[in-house]
């Protein structure tokens, strides 16, 4: 930069180092730090903050936390936005209860909190399932003053969520009620994901209830999350009632709407309705996403299409960039199953090359096929794990 007659200044080398962290070019980042130091320029706090927030968002959260160590020792104090992205990071490495300690210390330091950080002291509790400490951490907010809203509570919902209990996202919701915090859209939606991963229709049923009631304008989100939690209860008819509602909103249906429809229609066995669905998304201009790809392969599969046909469709679906466990874990099965073992070993050496980790029922099948077929197994799997546990690689034997 210097010949090009630019003074690589604090300005310049901020502005690259934020460019090159934000865009996962992290090793160019770091050197620029060191090109800085090396020429006698003292790295600011907004610099630091740049290369933590891109190590933190592409998950090298040990370095993120060594350069943070750093600044405290060259006595540069970090900023607020560098104590968020801490804080966030807490919750990522599950170790959500450092949160309000970071938070805390931040406030020690003489930087003023907003609201930014404080939500992501409970993200990262929530994200740890630390219900109490969450609890705890918002009532000393309200304690000091602060106005407390929904935004608090719903990654406290999403815990719930991801924990399969309806029990937990109750007690949030009874908190909010003693707090008279009012749910808002996003807190429907999440209580509705909850209803469908515990297999709770009236539950999903009150939601939607208690959301109408509450005057708020429908969403897409949460008319979507309807349509695919009563399609996973195999209520068709409320599916085609919400359905019917987001349309009389005046909402219009995306890729997500499309897909559930498609895979009510595949487990209500009206397999035309899902390919008349198909052709309604392609008239319409809406591409497909990998869950749709999965949907679309169903329906030629119950349709008992021939495997050349599934075996074109899977290539046109990798070539969409729709690549992922579930789908080649439903082929390598369907081709198992098919007889054509040849295919399914194939699939396997894909999966291995891009390092996806199969089930150990994927894993069982296919050894079994191999040992009934050839006598003896041709893919070993690593025995490090299956899916559930750290990593499972697997390697076709030569």
């Amino acid at each position: 930069m210097t010949d090009a007659g630019l003074p690589m200044d604090h300005i310049l080398y901020g502005a690259l180092v934020d460019v090159c962290a934000r865009n996962g070019a992290l090793h160019d980042a770091e050197k620029l730090l060191t090109d800085m130091k090396r020429r006698g320029l003292k790295p600011n706090e907004v610099i630091y903050t740049s290369l933590i927030f891109g190590l933190a968002k592409h998950g090298r959260f040990d370095e993120a936390l060594r350069y943070f160590r750093e600044m405290s020792e060259a006595d540069i104090i970090p900023n607020l936005q560098t104590y968020t992205i801490l804080i966030a990071m807490t919750g990522k490495q599950h170790m959500g209860t450092k949160a309000p300690q970071l938070f805390n210390e931040m406030i020690a330091a003489g930087i003023t909190p907003d609201a930014a950080s404080a939500a992501a002291v409970v993200q990262a509790l929530s994200e740890t399932n630390e219900f109490n400490e969450a609890y705890a951490f918002i009532d000393e907010l309200i304690a000091q003053g602060w106005q407390i809203n929904a935004t608090f509570f719903n990654p406290l919902l999403g815990a719930a969520k991801r924990i399969r209990s309806v029990a937990a996202a109750q007690e949030v919701l009874k908190s909010m009620q003693r707090l008279k915090v009012p749910m808002d859209q996003v807190s429907y939606t999440v209580m509705v994901g909850v209803a469908k991963v515990c297999d709770d229709l009236p539950l999903m049923q009150k939601t939607y209830e208690d959301f109408k009631a509450s005057g708020l304008p429908p969403s897409l989100t949460l008319l979507n999350e309807l349509i695919d939690c009563a399609g996973k209860s195999r209520r068709m008819d409320l599916a085609q009632t919400y359905l019917a509602d987001l349309r009389a909103a005046g909402l219009t249906p995306d890729v997500f709407t499309y897909t559930s429809m498609i895979n009510n229609s595949i487990s209500g066995k009206r397999i035309d309705e899902a390919f008349r669905l198909v052709e309604e998304m392609k008239r319409k201009g809406i591409p497909p996403n990998s869950h749709t790809s999965i949907a679309i392969l169903k329906a030629h599969i119950a349709r008992n299409d021939p495997i050349s046909t599934i075996r074109q469709l899977s290539q046109e679906t990798f070539l969409r960039g729709h690549a992922t466990v579930h789908i080649y874990t439903m082929l390598i099965h369907y081709a198992l199953r098919m007889g054509d073992l040849a295919w399914a070993q194939e699939l396997a050496g894909d999966m291995k090359a891009r390092a996806f980790a199969p089930t150990a029922a994927t894993i069982a099948a296919l050894e079994s096929a191999e040992v009934k077929q050839l006598g003896s197994r041709v893919t070993v799997w690593d025995a490090s794990g299956s899916k559930g546990a750290p990593r499972k690689r697997f390697y076709p034997r030569r």
